[in-house]
């Protein structure tokens, strides 16, 4: 329940939300401190706040959340959103193969896992496969045409149209 509550909080987008989500996730985690989901949750809590500009100590910030989706990844590796986090916290340190490497695997555990799709698809345009890109956020729109991260699945629209503006 704490996680469900969490994880409806940190899609408001706002920092208060967050910092109210991350609470409840840190709740999951005094009951179980192995509970993956509250370890991926909370791990995304962070990354969001890094995402939005949120955090006043930016290596902390990624340094806690590699630490908790690291945690979660070595408890369960077959878990779609620990995969999915794992690859965003790759995305955020530029590190852009392994990052496609990680949301592959939580697709290829979850198939219909708009998120994933999303970032895969900004993973993409910033790996230079606009083409690629493109399918994969046009295939998360298909899975989730009103997600509340639906920006995440934009990125690879943008980055595609920054590219050809360059050229």
């Amino acid at each position: 329940e704490c996680v469900s509550r969490g994880r409806w909080l940190v899609l408001h987008m706002t920092k208060e939300n967050n910092s109210e989500a991350r609470c409840f996730f840190e709740k999951a985690l005094e009951l179980d401190p192995n509970y993956v989901p509250a370890l991926s949750a909370l791990a995304y809590s962070h990354f969001t706040e890094l995402f939005f500009g949120w955090s006043q100590a930016p290596v902390q910030s990624i340094g806690k959340a590699s630490e908790l989706i690291e945690r979660a990844l070595r408890l369960d590796e077959s878990d779609p959103w620990v995969q999915c986090i794992m690859g965003l916290r790759h995305f955020i340190l530029r590190e852009i193969d392994k990052a496609i490497l990680h949301v592959n695997k939580a697709i290829d555990l979850n198939p219909s896992f708009a998120l994933a799709h999303g970032y895969l698809g900004a993973a993409l345009a910033y790996g230079g496969e606009p083409e690629a890109a493109i399918a994969e956020a046009q295939k998360a729109i298909r899975l989730s045409p009103r997600d509340p991260e639906l920006f995440h699945f934009l990125l690879a629209r943008v980055r595609r149209c920054r590219t050809r503006m360059r050229r």
